[in-house]
């Protein structure tokens, strides 16, 4: 615990008991342009990275084209599944916390 000068006890967010309902509950005290400013930068990080995979997915697959006329087939479901993947994270008005939709999508068999 940390005191921030004017008597307040600060504490930095945790998990509780591993739950991440109770992680998602500490951070419910943050305002909406508050959780937009503070994971703005991380978010775009993430999303960069994602694109640069599919980048490089997509120049891999225009270099065996070259050579072989066909890609993995493996490989191809995997980021059809990450395809569907953004989907879920970009819908505005998802039927239940996109969290959990990843989680049954990237569990599915």
């Amino acid at each position: 615990m940390d005191s921030g000068g004017d008597g307040v006890n600060v504490t930095a967010p945790r998990r509780v008991g591993g739950s991440a309902l109770a992680f998602g509950l500490l951070h419910a005290m943050l305002t909406a342009a508050q959780v937009a400013e503070n994971y703005f930068l991380e978010s775009r990080h993430m999303l960069l990275e994602v694109a640069a995979h599919f980048d490089r997915y997509d120049a891999a697959i225009a270099r065996e084209d070259a050579h072989r006329g066909n890609g993995d087939a493996a490989a191809a479901r995997k980021l059809a599944i990450l395809r569907e993947a953004l989907a879920i994270v970009a819908d505005p008005a998802p039927r239940q916390e996109r969290t959990v939709s990843l989680l049954e999508l990237f569990a599915r068999p």
